[in-house]
């Protein structure tokens, strides 16, 4: 299991993660995922910083809890 410093390794970051681990660059990852550049950029922030998420299998990801949508 990957440490987890902030992110809650939701879908949407865990999708994030997976496209960044196949080398797209964060505006591609943005397009493909209907994001913004910024969600992208935080999470290769964190895992810059070491956060790891737990799996980046997609039956793991499709259990993972949608992101939290504020507003």
């Amino acid at each position: 299991m990957g440490k987890s410093l902030h992110l809650e390794w939701n879908q949407l970051q865990l999708k994030i993660a997976k496209l960044l681990g196949e080398k797209k660059v964060a505006w591609e990852v943005a397009k493909e995922l209907g994001c913004t550049k910024q969600s992208v950029y935080n999470v290769k922030k964190h895992i810059k910083k070491g956060d790891k998420p737990p799996s980046l299998d997609d039956a793991y990801i499709a259990a993972a809890p949608p992101p939290m949508i504020i507003g």
